[in-house]
């Protein structure tokens, strides 16, 4: 059978974020064929509201798709945040914590999300904002996310990574309808991808007894098969100490280089970041968790590039 049989009939949710939505749109060219539905969600609030190019790009080249954005999400949390203790549906908040932490406690959720806790993180263009206002938050991106189940609920969701708050409610909210979401753990160790249906926050039984199996087995070392696969990838991949040359040559220190990403950047992200983002900043005293700062933004991206 072929494996993409699978995907038969079936209404697929893929979840975008940023640059990770480029593997969603490949693998829909793949399965599209297959599906009954195919549907995208992108789970940062800030790509749909300022209109983001990854966000853009992948509406305009899967047509078919039903996107879903959070939107709506910022609109609410704008028109709330000044008055967040006020607004908090503290019954919604125990009612989260009761049916929505199979995996992790809503704290621990926050912990994938620099715009939340930007204290764990290393990006201080992240500003510090109060508890009430991550609850309110986390009250309203449920809230969607429960009532997109109830109207579009998918048979099945796949995922390239296994970060940011918005992941850790999907799959919450999948696991009480039981759906399965799968995603990549990138384990690491010679550069294997494997599947992940809890976000990495369990671990996988079967794979960690296979692991185990043939780590205490030397004999898997001599074995013909795994000595062709090896060939197969070089071929794929090529040489792979060529590789990181080649890597290194490319991000070797260029004035000519530095100044011309410093001008493309510059440029993207006032057309379409910037300007949005500073009026929040300035006019409303807003950054996280909707956008960061702007000037400690451009100041952190210079101070990359330099």
């Amino acid at each position: 059978m072929n494996r993409l049989d699978a995907f038969n009939d079936k209404k697929v949710m893929f979840v975008c974020a940023e640059t990770f939505s480029w593997p969603m749109h490949y693998v829909a060219e793949r399965i599209r064929p297959h599906c009954k539905n195919l549907s995208a969600i992108f789970i940062q609030p800030a790509e749909s509201y300022f209109d983001a190019p990854d966000y853009k790009e992948f509406k305009l080249l899967n047509k078919d798709i039903d996107v879903f954005n959070m939107t709506s999400v910022v609109e609410k949390y704008l028109s709330l945040y000044k008055s967040s203790a006020k607004n908090l549906d503290w019954d919604y908040i125990k009612y989260i914590e009761n049916e929505y932490t199979a995996f992790s406690s809503i704290n621990e959720q926050l912990l994938a999300e620099m715009t939340l806790l930007p204290y764990y993180h290393d990006r201080a263009y992240y500003e510090y904002i109060d508890y009430n206002k991550i609850l309110l938050y986390v009250q309203l991106y449920y809230q969607y996310i429960e009532e997109l189940f109830e109207h579009n609920r998918p048979d099945v969701i796949l995922d390239a990574d296994v970060d940011f708050f918005g992941r850790s409610v999907l799959l919450e909210v999948s696991n009480k309808y039981k759906i399965p979401y799968i995603s990549v753990d990138h384990a690491r160790l010679d550069g294997y991808l494997l599947p992940t249906t809890s976000l990495v926050k369990k671990r996988d039984n079967q794979i960690s007894l296979l692991f185990d199996k043939y780590a205490s087995d030397d004999s898997i070392l001599k074995e013909h098969e795994v000595e062709k696969m090896y060939v197969e990838n070089e071929k794929v991949a090529g040489d792979i100490p060529g590789i990181f040359e080649k890597m290194h040559a490319d991000h070797a220190f260029s004035i000519r280089s530095m100044f011309r990403q410093m001008v493309i950047r510059t440029i993207v992200s006032i057309r379409f970041f910037s300007l949005k983002k500073f009026k929040l900043n300035i006019f409303q005293g807003l950054s996280s968790p909707i956008c960061s700062n702007v000037l400690k933004s451009l100041k952190a991206m210079y101070m990359y590039l330099y």
